[in-house]
């Protein structure tokens, strides 16, 4: 996708204002060669919209996850004891949110099926796994109670939930880039942003009061 229909894209997504303080976030840090390394965009093992609408499944492109979209959800993470979670972004791609958030977070990995993403991570950051064919975490969720479950569209909505269900034994926050609303039983909403496009929102939940942690 060249740079111009990427613009409209984002206009037509999120209006004007919204496209341009993203841009604006990614022009400022696009100057920081640690963030700089992350931004490309890779289709190589994303599926095509007509297998995607017959299967009803489908793997992304990477595509990182905007500079604004992060600052926006960070202010609303400061609200916890982050030291005390366990950050995990599904799909993880190259890295770029594990990167911002790392300096939150004790414990945090990236999953990701695709093996080439695995140098933009320091060792045990970085976990390959094809989460259609094993998604139990038993080896992360021994590592603690509190977790943060991140999602930026990496696939359907239904593996995020099958995702979620596996968490339910722990206390969590799940944070959603441009997906559905989630059901009650996945936990109470406490943060929602929508933009022009419905469908492009972030949303974020948690299974536990947060007041009382």
């Amino acid at each position: 996708m060249n740079l111009f229909k990427l613009v409209i894209t984002n206009i037509k997504n999120y209006g004007i204002s919204q496209t341009f303080i993203l841009v604006i976030f990614e022009i400022i840090y696009s100057f920081n060669l640690q963030y700089n390394k992350h931004i490309f965009f890779d289709e190589s093992k994303s599926d095509k919209y007509s297998f995607a609408k017959k299967n009803k499944v489908y793997n992304s492109p990477y595509c990182p996850t905007p500079i604004y979209f992060l600052k926006i959800i960070s202010s609303f993470l400061k609200n916890f004891d982050l030291k005390k979670f366990t950050f995990i972004d599904f799909g993880s791609g190259a890295g770029r949110t594990l990167f911002f958030f790392k300096k939150y977070f004790k414990n945090f990995y990236g999953i990701d099926f695709n093996k080439t993403y695995e140098k933009y991570y320091k060792k045990k950051e970085f976990v390959l796994c094809d989460l259609r064919k094993k998604n139990d975490f038993k080896f992360l969720k021994k590592s603690n109670i509190f977790f943060i479950l991140f999602f930026f569209d990496p696939f359907e909505q239904n593996l995020v939930e099958k995702i979620v269900s596996k968490f339910q034994d722990k206390k969590y926050i799940i944070v959603l880039i441009n997906y559905r609303k989630l059901a009650n039983k996945y936990g109470k909403k406490l943060f929602n942003k929508e933009f022009i496009n419905k469908n492009r929102n972030i949303r974020i939940y948690s299974n536990f009061n947060f007041k009382k942690l």
